[in-house]
Parts: C-alpha cells; structure tokens; sequence
C-alpha cells in the first residue's frame, strides 16, 4: 500500500509553483496518495488538501523551501507525529535532505525506503499562561528600547547568573546552527541531550554559553523597572513579559522526526554548509 503523502510550500521560494507541481506529478505517477496544503491545492485540484487545523492524514511531509519553511509546520508535524522530508530551496539548509537536483529521487526515497528517521527535540516555553513551542530556540529580547535589559537567568532554579544585555537565546541542538551561533554560541551535534542559554551582546568580560542537560528548566526574569520584552519562538513573536515577570524554558516531551538519507552527514553537511553559509553573496 501507497503511503499517504503532504504537501508543504513556501509561496516565496517557489512562486510559480514549478518545483511543487513536478513533485506532485512524480508521486501521482508513482500511485502516492498526494494531500496538498490549502495554499497550494489550486496546481492539482483532485488533490486532497489540508490546513493545520486538520488531524493526521499522512505519515510524511514534504516541505519545499528551505530550514524557515520547516519551523512554520514543524509544531503541527510534531503534535501529529507526522516525519518531515525537506527539500531545500533556500540558503543554507541544515533540516533540509533534499538538493533541486534530487527531485526525480524522491519517488525512489519512499518507495524503497532508502531513509533512517531521525528525532529532534523540541523547546517548550511557559510565559503568563501560555505554552509555545520551538524547534530552533526560544529568544527573550528588549521590546522597543534602546536599552540594554536586566535579566535574572536560573537553571533549576539556582541562579546561574544576571545579566545586562539586549537579550537571551536558549536554544536546542538543532538551533544550535541558527541564531545562536551567529550570536557566538557553540555547535552541538543534534544527538546530545542538552540545551544551550546565551546572552545577547552582554555587557561584561565573562558572559559565555552555558550548556545545561535537556532535563533542566531554564528561568529568566525581567529585573529592569519599567521594561517590556518580547517572547520569540523560531523567529514569531509569541508574547510579552515585563518587569518581575518570567518565562520558562524546558524540553518538550514531544519530538519531531525528519526523514535523513542513510548517506546522511551531519558534520560533513555543517563544513559544507557553513562554508557555503560565509561567502558573501553577490
């Protein structure tokens, strides 16, 4: 039997639809059963669609874009416990599996399952109630001020340090390749259990990364009077906190699966993608 195959596009990567009309044909034609996301179902209305409002309808997802394609439908593939296979047309491309020229594979890659699924944990955050989720990292960051911020940060509790700073990144090993390395934290390889908390632009001479085990919860407090902070969740605004407030960051106890090839390398695809990633672009 035929898996049940979704759909997911980035409008801005593929604006004529082209890459995900040829991926559509490749699995019609191969008997997959096609479920198309509601922005995209106009390109083969015989096609199924869905929304993320939806309950499961497919065991795997392909995503066309590039990694920021994946965190927009990652938490629903995650509650659903639906494997993601990404094909790159973005940047870099670290979640990615898929290169443009690698289409005509795709059939191939499910059919015979020349695939190992691979799990990433994903970041829960409580902040006045409510419960976001990412799979990069969670920010808490200064909301319109030219100020720096004063934050009490705590690994189960017990004060790791205060800081003075525009704001904090924890982020989970998959993120560790996102905004935390740019902000000059550490790498960590997607297999180890832990999370990574960092000021941002800290105003002292010992601010460093701090790697904590996946099992601990991270708490940060707003000490500044008068001051308001955006929480962010893979790059979306989730909500505010403000003075004497406090949000709390710990693993959640879902993950999200991606289809990776067995010739899959994270390090060689790191070297690769970081040289790619630091050549300036004409």
């Amino acid at each position: 039997m035929k898996k049940n195959i979704g759909i997911y596009t980035n409008r801005n990567k593929d604006k004529d639809l082209v890459v995900t009309s040829k991926i559509v044909s490749l699995l019609v034609r191969e008997k997959f059963n096609v479920y198309l996301h509601s922005d995209i179902v106009s390109i083969a209305p015989e096609c199924p669609s869905f929304n993320e409002n939806d309950k499961k309808l497919f065991d795997i997802l392909l995503t066309v874009g590039g990694d920021g394609t994946i965190l927009r439908i990652a938490t629903y593939c995650a509650e659903h416990d639906i494997a993601i296979l990404g094909i790159n047309l973005g940047t870099v491309g670290f979640l990615t599996e898929v290169e443009l020229d690698s289409l005509n594979l795709i059939p191939k890659i499910l059919t015979e399952k020349e695939f190992l699924y691979e799990k990433r944990s994903l970041l829960c955050v409580n902040h006045n109630g409510k419960t976001s989720y990412a799979l990069n990292e969670i920010v808490l960051t200064r909301d319109f001020s030219d100020r720096m911020i004063a934050l009490g940060v705590y690994v189960n509790d017990k004060l790791a340090d205060k800081y003075y700073c525009d704001g904090f990144i924890v982020s989970s090993p998959t993120g560790s390749t996102a905004y935390s390395l740019s902000a000059g934290g550490c790498v960590l390889s997607p297999d180890v259990k832990a999370m990574s908390i960092l000021p941002i632009n800290s105003h002292s001479l010992h601010s460093r990364p701090i790697i904590v085990s996946d099992e601990a919860t991270v708490k940060i407090s707003v000490l500044s009077a008068g001051k308001s902070c955006a929480v962010i969740a893979d790059g979306q605004t989730v909500g505010k906190i403000k003075t004497q407030d406090e949000l709390s960051v710990s693993t959640a106890k879902k993950q999200l699966s991606f289809l990776r090839l067995n010739k899959s390398n994270f390090y060689e695809k790191l070297l690769s993608k970081l040289n790619i990633w630091s050549v300036t672009q004409k």
